[in-house]
């Protein structure tokens, strides 16, 4: 049943099981995490991807912070929503005794920094290469760079022409917090787009699991959150059990281990499963047995196990809901069905909120054009398989309880992944 007591206008999408006793489709693939870095800009969200990488983007803006995490998670996803922590105190110099010289960020990095001024040129330097250069003749005409700002010493004239002054190196830069604010950091990415939540420090699963939930409960944002955790019980959260891999030739523990799950939550089509996917480690530190990987699916967790050949897979594509109950069966369960039943239910919002929402009459003629649009994107489902045996009439649209509101009713069956195989082999 759907109560339709809600105050603000906008689409309010519930699912349950079916007892069994009788538009376009949504891009996905964006993970989320906070990442303490060398340099750049502190408690800010920036958007990374895998060529930001590997072109040098990524070091320009955040210096030489590890970038092992952002890896292991853009190996399955598009895109990294990553809020970056840089406390401490930035490298400066005075130069000249005119001109105050200091790092646009706090940190270490700050060090690699140098300027200098030959023939009436300011050059930036970055480990000891020219990043930055600028024809002046006065310390006034003097810009801020990415790299450094200026400021005149108070009481000397910014106006004096510039003299000759040797390459030097800022000093003073240092790292002195690398605590995250992670209330902060919900409130910063609530309102922005993603699919999944890496949780690396298991202190913030409690705060990270009552987000998810209030977003996918209250706010109607389906995403999850990938934690290592015995207790999550909830198709909002994967959780991970205690067990480190070997991924070339460094030991990645589960803390870090979130960060590849997500990812390939994030990046997988909603017709897509990722059991039996094929990870990029080499070597399964705390491998487990039969019994220990059937109880660890009992109890939810996401495992990663060894395949025949001995390449290292995902076992099973679960979260960790496991109180399976008529009105929500163990479909809830599997994450390629909530991948789809997430889709439907955000794109439904969107749909319905940028092109019906005040545009259309309450009247039969305007249920039907709304009708209509969701008939085209069931049917873009059911060509990717994501769905099965959907016909129109499968779909009611119907005036709600209040003249402003309407009543939509759509039974679906999405399509899982074949996960199992029982043979029957008979000799003759």
């Amino acid at each position: 049943m759907i109560v339709q007591n809600k105050i603000r206008p906008g689409a309010y999408i519930d699912f349950e099981s079916v007892e069994q006793s009788g538009f376009k489709v949504g891009s996905r693939g964006i993970v989320t995490f906070p990442l303490v870095t060398e340099w750049g800009i502190d408690e800010e969200l920036t958007t990374i991807t895998y060529d930001d990488l590997i072109n040098g983007v990524f070091k320009n803006k955040f210096g030489n912070t590890d970038t092992l995490l952002l890896e292991l998670a853009l190996l399955g996803c598009e895109k990294v929503l990553l809020y970056t922590i840089n406390k401490g105190d930035k490298a400066g110099i005075t130069l000249d005794g005119i001109l105050i010289v200091t790092a646009k960020y706090s940190g270490e990095y700050g060090n690699k920094i140098a300027v200098g001024i030959k023939n009436k040129t300011f050059t930036t330097y970055l480990n000891g290469e020219v990043v930055v250069e600028q024809k002046i003749n006065t310390y006034e005409e003097i810009k801020d760079n990415e790299y450094v700002t200026f400021e005149i010493v108070e009481g000397e004239d910014g106006t004096e022409e510039v003299q000759d002054s040797a390459y030097t190196f800022l000093s003073g830069g240092t790292k002195t917090s690398t605590n995250i604010d992670y209330d902060k950091y919900l409130n910063k990415i609530k309102t922005k787009t993603w699919n999944t939540l890496a949780v690396i420090n298991k202190t913030n699963n409690d705060k990270a699991q009552a987000f998810i939930k209030n977003m996918r409960e209250k706010e109607r944002i389906k995403v999850q959150c990938v934690i290592v955790d015995d207790n999550a019980n909830y198709e909002g959260t994967i959780k991970l059990i205690d067990q480190s891999v070997k991924y070339k030739d460094i030991i990645i523990t589960s803390d870090k281990l979130t960060v590849f799950v997500a990812g390939i939550t994030a990046g997988a089509k909603i017709e897509e499963s990722n059991t039996g996917r094929i990870t990029p480690f080499t070597e399964i530190i705390d491998e487990m047995t039969n019994t220990e990987i059937e109880e660890g699916i009992k109890q939810g967790y996401f495992l990663l196990t060894y395949r025949a050949d001995k390449n290292v897979k995902c076992e099973y594509d679960i979260n960790s809901f496991t109180n399976f109950t008529p009105s929500k069966s163990k479909d809830f369960s599997k994450n390629k069905i909530i991948r789809i039943i997430d889709e439907i239910s955000n794109t439904i919002k969107t749909i319905f909120e940028n092109n019906y929402s005040g545009k259309i009459s309450n009247s039969q003629h305007g249920r039907d054009l709304f009708k209509t649009a969701l008939i085209t994107y069931f049917n873009s489902l059911l060509s990717l398989e994501a769905i099965d045996n959907f016909a129109p009439s499968d779909i009611t649209v119907l005036e709600g309880e209040e003249k402003d509101s309407i009543l939509v009713k759509v039974n679906i069956k999405p399509v899982d992944a074949v996960e199992k195989l029982y043979m029957l082999v008979v000799l003759r």
